[in-house]
């Protein structure tokens, strides 16, 4: 696990594969639940934006492909943050961004 993978390799390519479902789980999900990013909660993706933050999203998992560990780390984390997203998105969506933040000033005080 501590040993670094040999690009183009069949373990490789999985990692690569689970980071950009997961990443763009997690990328949809937070598209479909604050389309202005005012629930997001990581300060890097508010400045990126969506354009900045695909491509940086995409950049990583062909980075990170390359260790086992971090790879199923980010992969696992980002498929639970995609799947918190999507349940409550509908009410993100039904409420509107600003008066769902509302609700939690404690959570979304930046």
């Amino acid at each position: 696990m501590d040993e670094p993978v040999l690009f183009g390799s069949g373990l490789y390519l999985l990692h690569v594969g689970l980071l950009v479902m997961a990443r763009g789980a997690d990328f949809l999900s937070t598209w479909i639940a604050t389309p202005n990013l005012v629930l997001e909660a990581n300060p890097i993706a508010k400045m990126l934006r969506w354009r900045w933050g695909l491509v940086i999203n995409i950049l990583l998992c062909f980075i990170f492909a390359f260790w086992p560990l971090p790879a199923i780390i980010i992969s696992t984390t980002s498929a639970l943050v995609a799947a918190r997203n999507f349940q409550v998105a509908w009410l993100m969506y039904a409420a509107g961004e600003e008066n769902y933040r509302l609700w939690f000033p404690f959570f979304f005080s930046v």
